[in-house]
């Protein structure tokens, strides 16, 4: 009977569809990244009512993997998912390409590899015990390879830790970053997705079964937030107004969000401009009152280190990370 060995291998390609060795692996979770359902394609003609012909067609794995994230591999992840790494500064990318990955996930029996990886969507999600990342990823082959040690994928683990809910702080400003106020206190959880808007059939060309590029075809944040209702900000935001709906309609917030990994360092994630299109309170019983609030991220202008703009809802800046072997 085989050990119960699941890991996941993360190495940046140079080349889509090259495979990478990996620069580091993850305790995962879970994980569904798996083989295509059905890849073969079947011409239903009219001899009789069962089909006679069965091709191979349109070969294109998917799926998704989840870890406790620890405040180095969630730098690439940001990374592969945003589009532009700029020494220790990660930001949205207008390219329609986005960077890829070989993934190698450990199955038990065997290590699947996966190249030509592209995260079609992340969400980082804080709330209780552990910070967790899931990645929905599309590739273009898999493969077999040999199953490895455990004692080779313990050396390979990142020696920073998976981030703590109490490790987290979550600073909210006007637009622009005046009147800051730490909401941590009152975050009961936290959540955020990138979409990217990648399909399968985007990367389809003739003579191939595989993808031959995967297309970001648009790209949209989302952060959700459940509070404690302790003030009427975030309600006055969704409303543009102190006293109900503005007809300019919602106002903007801007979310600053710190990850405090000790000895390790801070990264520190910006959503310049999030947009508040949601803020409901519903009182139920004598339970504790809540606040559910939707925020969407557009673009605004961020400054770089070296005093440039960049135009982008979501900076990254991982200059604070330390690495302690």
């Amino acid at each position: 009977m085989a050990n119960v060995l699941r890991y996941l291998g993360l190495g940046a390609e140079t080349e889509y569809g090259t495979e990478a060795a990996h620069d580091v692996m993850v305790d995962i979770a879970s994980a569904s990244l798996d083989v295509p359902d059905d890849p073969q394609i079947r011409y239903e003609g009219g001899l009789g009512k069962v089909t006679r012909v069965s091709r191979p067609g349109y070969y294109a794995p998917a799926g998704d993997f989840s870890y406790a994230f620890d405040i180095r591999t969630i730098v690439d992840l940001l990374h592969w998912t945003l589009g532009t790494r700029d020494g220790d500064e990660v930001y949205g990318s207008l390219d329609a390409i986005l960077p890829s990955f070989t993934a190698k996930l450990g199955k038990d029996l065997f290590e699947h590899v996966f190249t030509g990886c592209t995260i079609t969507s992340l969400g980082l999600s804080v709330e209780g015990a552990f910070c967790e990342a899931t990645a929905s990823v599309l590739a273009q082959k898999d493969a077999k390879a040999n199953i490895r040690t455990i004692e080779d994928v313990v050396d390979a683990l990142p020696d920073e830790y998976p981030m703590a809910f109490h490790e987290v702080k979550l600073e909210v400003a006007d637009v622009g970053g005046a009147n800051p106020s730490d909401f941590s206190a009152r975050v009961r959880s936290m959540s955020m997705n990138i979409d990217n808007g990648v399909s399968a059939d985007g990367g389809r060309g003739l003579n191939s079964r595989y993808m031959y590029k995967a297309i970001s075809e648009s790209r949209d944040t989302t952060v959700d937030l459940t509070l404690d209702y302790e003030d009427l900000t975030m309600l006055e935001a969704f409303w543009g107004s102190e006293n109900g709906p503005s007809d300019d309609g919602a106002d903007s917030k801007q979310f600053k969000i710190t990850l405090d990994s000790g000895i390790y360092g801070e990264l520190v994630i910006l959503l310049p401009k999030v947009t508040i299109v949601g803020s409901q309170q519903q009182p139920s019983g004598r339970s504790r009152l809540e606040q559910t609030v939707n925020g969407i991220a557009t673009l605004d202008s961020v400054e770089k280190a070296d005093l440039s703009i960049v135009e982008t809802e979501m900076f990254v800046d991982a200059s604070g990370v330390i690495s302690v072997s």
